[in-house]
């Protein structure tokens, strides 16, 4: 029981608290640190144990056999938190995660491990005309034939209004005053358009980001599942050959 309470119980407590960094979030930037500092005390501990025990080259006894388990461990957890990093942001570069990844987490690994994930709205790809461009130049070609203005259902009305009012006057100033006019609706149409190009193009990036945020959170919580039930497991085999260990 010394042993237990004062070498092996340490060591537990510290492989827990380093599994415990698969649930801090990511955005906090100390899953790294954490996993670091955790695997530097269990090499603490182990300096201790080895200065306590005769140097032996034949029999390893179990308390060492542990602390490298445990180490191992600690390493393991500590490179799948990079891991689980590099998946959080992977969304920065704006590419979409497989078909297959999402299947995978959002469909089985969510339900298996009980979870409830945030999603956003995917944005609406229809809502600029001018996506496309073939679309695009078709809307040139009729803008240059209205007079250098794009044929939107938002200004047709305006315009053909516009049109038949200046038809209908015969002096010169209506007529530069409908191509000034025409012009700064086209300007505005277009600084529209834009922005709305914009906007739906940022909405798809913070949708992606967060589908990666989600797989990463999703890989966290089964890499807590795993690493736990190896410790777990590891620490009863340890504590099972310890007590068959003098009747043998």
């Amino acid at each position: 029981m010394f042993y237990v309470f004062n070498m092996m119980m340490p060591c537990v407590l510290i492989t827990l608290v380093a599994l415990l960094g698969f649930y801090v979030p990511s955005d906090s930037g100390e899953k790294v640190t954490m996993g670091i500092t955790t695997l530097l005390s269990m090499t603490v501990f182990l300096m201790l144990v080895t200065e306590s025990m005769p140097p032996s080259s034949e029999n390893l006894p179990l308390i060492g056999l542990y602390y490298g388990m445990t180490i191992a461990i600690v390493t393991g957890s500590t490179a799948m938190t990079v891991l689980t990093l590099n998946i959080h942001h992977k969304g920065m570069h704006g590419k979409a995660p497989p078909k297959w990844v999402k299947k995978v987490c959002f469909g089985i690994l969510t339900k298996i491990l009980c979870m409830r994930l945030d999603f956003i709205e995917e944005p609406d790809m229809n809502i600029v005309p001018c996506l496309h461009p073939q679309q695009r130049t078709y809307d040139e070609k009729i803008a240059s034939e209205n007079g250098g203005i794009n044929s939107s259902p938002r200004f047709a009305k305006k315009l053909s209004n516009l049109g038949n009012n200046v038809s209908n006057s015969s002096t010169g100033n209506y007529d530069n005053f409908e191509k000034q006019f025409i012009k700064v609706l086209q300007k505005v149409y277009q600084t529209i358009e834009k922005n709305e190009i914009r906007l739906v193009e940022q909405d798809r990036r913070e949708q992606i980001k967060l589908e990666w945020q989600n797989v990463a959170l999703v890989v966290d919580r089964l890499l807590l599942l795993i690493f736990m039930m190896v410790t777990c497991g590891v620490t009863m085999g340890v504590l099972l050959s310890s007590q068959k260990g003098p009747d043998g």
